[in-house]
């Protein structure tokens, strides 16, 4: 493993007790969502796992259930390439694995087609953006089985760091940290190559969970600008300016599925993105983006959300290359 400083958390040495009790204390109350914009009431949860339930009937009295699994398990490794004048000469050619919205649990054979075409990678970093379990609450015994075999089969230089999305619970964090995978709560941590640093920020779920320490842990001014590269890992694409404003260069996210169901052509039906005025949010739903000199990248989701299909919204992990733009 390459230099990696140690894990710099935003507050106090507390900050993971705090973190925990408060994240609980949000978990035991499904029935609403702590955002940016203030605690709001999940009144459409209902009327969405109705939907998808008429959807799903759908699909098995049209005979379509054997495709939409073919589907669902069909992962897609996915290559971006980016040139990026920010970007230290020092990690040029460094390559992440972006693993976002697995859902392990959603049918036998996800985890080990996602685990088997994760192995097929050698990444120096591997990227874990959230959503690990299908439902919200419950054990999570394979979902663990699975992340260890994922971060073991995939053995990244520079490890595996994962944030947690709102299907995930606090709990997961220890349970993960056992088996060698780093958990970013709100926290820092910086990997060096010499007088170079990738400076990786990880969020905690803003879309469900979110408290002003997530916004607080964006904060890059302990960090010189001059041979720097800022990446943050965020389950949504929710803080995306906030991001952008503070000097990240690099932006990791799921949440949406990229749909998940999808028109022919790929034009979602339903998808989650954040409502920023001024922003044309509509590009966060998948792939790539910019946010003022920040690029970010939505992966599609290697697993499945709410129902076990997919229609022309094909899963996916990334592999993402960078590249320094004073070299290309």
């Amino acid at each position: 493993m390459n230099a990696i400083a140690a894990l710099l958390p935003i507050q106090s040495d507390n900050h993971r007790t705090l973190w925990q009790e408060e994240r609980l204390r949000m978990e035991a109350l499904p029935g609403q969502r702590f955002t940016p914009q203030g605690v709001r009431q999940a009144r459409l949860s209902g009327l969405i796992h109705g939907l998808q339930g008429l959807f799903g009937w759908g699909v098995k009295v049209l005979g379509l259930s054997e495709r939409a699994t073919a589907n669902m398990l069909d992962i897609q490794i996915t290559e971006h390439v980016l040139h990026l004048p920010t970007l230290p000469q020092e990690f040029d050619g460094y390559t992440i694995l972006h693993v976002s919205d697995p859902h392990f649990d959603a049918h036998p054979l996800l985890g080990p087609a996602i685990i088997a075409a994760a192995s097929r990678t050698k990444p120096d970093l591997l990227a874990l953006t959230g959503d690990y379990r299908f439902g919200e609450s419950g054990p999570f015994d394979l979902v663990e089985t699975c992340m260890a075999n994922l971060a073991a089969s995939v053995r990244p230089r520079d490890g595996a760091w994962a944030i947690l999305g709102n299907h995930d619970t606090a709990d997961m964090v220890p349970a993960f940290e056992r088996h060698g995978i780093h958990c970013l709560v709100n926290e820092t941590m910086v990997i060096r190559r010499g007088k170079a640093r990738l400076v990786v920020t990880g969020l905690d779920d803003v879309h469900r969970y979110y408290t002003p320490d997530a916004e607080a842990a964006l904060d890059l001014r302990e960090h010189s600008t001059t041979n720097r590269f800022g990446l943050a890992l965020v389950h949504s694409p929710d803080m995306a300016p906030e991001a952008a404003e503070r000097g990240y260069d690099l932006y990791l996210c799921g949440h949406t599925h990229g749909g998940q169901i999808c028109l022919p052509g790929g034009r979602a039906i339903m998808a989650h993105r954040p409502a920023r005025p001024g922003h044309h949010t509509a590009s966060w739903i998948k792939g790539r983006w910019t946010v003022g000199a920040m690029q970010g990248i939505t992966s599609r989701g290697a697993g499945v959300s709410g129902i076990s299909v997919r229609f022309n919204a094909p899963p996916e992990i990334g592999i993402i290359r960078l590249r320094s733009a004073l070299r290309h």
